[in-house]
């Protein structure tokens, strides 16, 4: 929820508004650091890090209505100041966006922008500065000297910091390429197949970025999720690779991390998921080196047991009305947006039609028709419903691309069918 909103912080008191921007721009619970992203174990984890970390950064900058500035990244038009040729989110694809054209949007936000934009990029840049490590924020601030001060602001803090701080070389790209193709899932704390999804999807976002997704990401993917314990789970992605070879279907990597993730919570939900151990990595890190990540905070350098960071709780929240009172009562500003209660797993959901707890999907999830009262269609067990997403052709791997171009709902009856005679 926006505390404020920009277009309304002029109607404040003078101390209002200090309060407001004291709290913008207090640091983050979790600050970035530099990194180094070699062939470790901790692969993974510290790209999975960083992109909680960044996440953070964009819910802050929602809760006090600086976001726009990030988001709407605006390429000008020297026809027309008023019709811009190009907006992106400078979040997303900042492996991607140049500096200099970082560096003109602040200078076009200067020059034109509302009142609020101009305060945005003082306070995102304040943001940014209280939420780095002094090591990172000394290198940061080494590569601003020079920079003529209206091409300053939170997006041009953000850009050279993420620079600075994934500077992959073409040796830690293969790194991170490896340890995708090595992934088990049986590796992973508890076999929490959620957790796997996690890691894989800010893996292949940060590789996509640099446009470096391996061409048979779709079958180290199906081959990834056939490394449980549950043999129920591992026949269902050896039949759908079966189905994908016969070209009975077409999936992407959005797809498949979307059917592991719903088959694993469905299978936590019915009781039959009986990996050999139930715990998570997000709060257990027993027998962890000490510079592996803290699964409490996502920060790299400490255990969870050790972390300063407030322990994140695994138990739903209480109060409200009834014995289901607190499924109304939403999480705090720094508590997760998923818990456990009675054996099953709960997520928040804040969107206008929920505003609950439930079992099915977080706000970033939720979608048109689906409302606080409304139930789940049957699943068929062994076949849990799959959602295809549009990811880029590139994902998908050359021997699969040229497969026949047919929804899979309308080819579900057929693939179901084709799985089935398989199983």
């Amino acid at each position: 929820m926006v505390t404020t909103r920009q277009e309304d912080r002029d109607s404040l008191s003078e101390t209002e508004k200090y309060k407001l921007q004291r709290d913008a721009t207090e640091t983050l619970n979790t600050k970035f650091q530099l990194t180094s992203i070699t062939d470790s174990s901790n692969q993974l984890r510290v790209t999975y890090s960083l992109g909680m970390r960044v996440n953070d950064l964009r819910q802050k900058m929602i809760k006090y209505d600086m976001i726009d500035v990030f988001s709407k990244l605006i390429t000008p038009n020297p026809a027309d100041p008023n019709a811009p040729l190009q907006v992106e989110d400078l979040l997303i694809h900042y492996a991607d966006i140049p500096l200099i054209k970082v560096k003109a949007h602040v200078r076009f936000l200067n020059y034109y922008g509302q009142v609020w934009d101009k305060q945005n990029l003082l306070w995102t840049q304040a943001l940014l500065e209280n939420s780095c490590e002094s090591s990172l924020r000394d290198k940061v601030m080494e590569q601003t000297l020079g920079i003529d001060k209206r091409e300053m602001g939170g997006p041009t803090f953000f850009a050279i910091m993420m620079k600075v701080i994934v500077s992959l070389s073409e040796e830690g790209m293969r790194a991170m390429i490896e340890k995708i193709r090595m992934m088990k899932i049986r590796d992973i704390q508890g076999e929490n197949v959620e957790d796997a999804v996690g890691l894989l999807r800010v893996s292949i976002g940060r590789l996509s970025n640099m446009n470096k997704v391996p061409v048979n990401l779709i079958k180290q993917l199906t081959t990834i999720f056939q490394t449980t314990s549950v043999d129920r789970f591992n026949r269902l992605f050896e039949n759908v690779e079966s189905t994908i070879r016969l070209k009975v279907a077409t999936f992407t990597a959005d797809d498949l991390l979307d059917l592991a993730e719903g088959t694993y919570r469905e299978y936590v939900e019915c009781g039959t998921w009986n990996a050999i151990d139930k715990s998570t990595f997000i709060n257990d890190n027993q027998g962890q080196s000490e510079g592996s990540t803290c699964w409490n905070c996502g920060a790299v350098g400490h255990r969870s047991s050790d972390c300063p960071q407030p322990k994140k709780s695994q138990t739903a929240p209480t109060g409200g009305k009834g014995k289901d009172g607190w499924k109304t009562i939403p999480p705090l500003v720094n508590e997760p947006v998923r818990h456990d209660n009675n054996g099953k797993t709960y997520f928040w959901c804040g969107h206008n039609k929920c505003k609950r707890w439930n079992l099915t999907h977080v706000t970033s999830k939720h979608k048109a028709g689906v409302g606080k009262y409304s139930q789940r269609p049957p699943v068929t067990p062994d076949v849990p419903r799959t959602h295809v997403s549009q990811a880029p052709e590139s994902v998908v791997a050359p021997e699969y691309r040229d497969g026949p171009r047919v929804s899979f709902a309308d080819s579900i009856r057929d693939a179901v069918g084709h799985i089935h005679g398989l199983s």
